[in-house]
This record gives C-alpha cells, structure tokens and sequence, in this order.
C-alpha cells in the first residue's frame, strides 16, 4: 500500500509539473476553443479546506496533502461519466485564464492525470471577485445532487478570487463558469 501510495503521488507530482511546463502560452485556447458550455460552480466544506476525504475516487485523506493541497473537485454525475474522470485535472479561473491539457490514466488500478492534447477548459465569468488566475483542480468526487457541473472544495473555490476577496467569491454560492473541451488543431 506504500508503495502504491507513494507511485501515486510521484505520478501526480509529474503530471503538475508537466502542465506546468508544457502548456503552450502562445496557443491562444479562446480563439481555437469549438464552442463554449455553460455550467456553474458552488463548493462545499470549510472556506480554506480541503473538502471530502471520502471521495469516490478513492484518493481518501491525500487530497489534503501535496500535491492536491486541498484543490479538488467533484462534479456531477454526467461529467463524472461512472468514474471515468478520476483523476482527471481542470483549470478553472476567470475569463482571462486559459487551461491546460489533461487526462486520466491508471497506476496501481487509481486514476491520475497526465498530459495529452486534449484540452479541459473552464473559466468563471460575471463576477468582479474573480481574479484572473487560472486554479487547477483535480477530480476525486462525484456529486450526484449537483446539476450544475462542479462543486469545488473552499479552497479551490476561493483561489479564483483576487487576494482578500475569497469570501465575497465564496459569498455568491453559485459561480457561473463556462468550460470547454477541444483537441489542438
């Protein structure tokens, strides 16, 4: 179980710092993006934690640990799509944020994320709270209840407003967001 532990966070530590890196910040993601969905985002658990630790997923007390560091999601459950997105990393931030590419493969039978082609986009619009700056949550949780789209932890909910202001972001509840997913051309 150590090992399997410890391969798990080694793998997801590459997969932040492929994105890091390998995102291409020339690539204009707004401009090549197919079509836009509307969706909304709330969070749940206290204001600066690290949401459930029960998650579907199966990443149990980790997601407070790097490198989760408390930035996760659960979404409903057709984006769930019967736990096919375990693992799988979004970008959210506000309208000037673009997102970096990833997907879900398995170590040790637990899902993770790593870089592909393939874009997963999201950004929050109509709040002047929102700061701009791209937050990259991970999925662990399904929301069955939630027909909105993602229900974040306090955490990467607040990371999307501009210092000082993650409480009025907090404040709002629902966040409308639009998210997009596409393929380079």
């Amino acid at each position: 179980m150590a090992l399997i532990k410890q391969s798990l966070i080694v793998a997801i530590m590459f997969c932040y710092v492929e994105l890091s890196i390998g995102f291409n910040r020339n690539l204009s993601a707004f401009a090549t993006a197919p079509y836009w969905s509307a969706a909304g985002a709330t969070w749940y658990g206290s204001p600066n934690g690290a949401g459930t630790d029960g998650g579907s997923c199966g990443y149990g007390n980790l997601v407070s640990q790097y490198p989760f560091s408390s930035m996760i999601t659960a979404v409903s459950s057709s984006l769930y799509n019967s736990g096919k997105e375990c693992g799988a990393c979004y970008q959210f931030g506000c309208p000037r944020a673009n997102v970096e590419a990833a997907h879900t493969v398995l170590l040790h039978g637990l899902p993770l994320c790593y870089i592909s082609q393939k874009e997963d986009m999201v950004k929050c619009t109509k709040s002047p709270y929102c700061s701009g700056k791209a937050v990259r949550v991970v999925i662990t949780d399904v929301c069955p209840g939630c027909l909105l789209g993602f229900d974040l932890s306090g955490s990467s909910f607040g990371a999307m407003a501009f210092p000082g202001q993650e409480h009025k972001l907090r404040g709002i509840g629902v966040l409308e967001i639009q998210y997009a997913r596409y393929a380079y051309a």
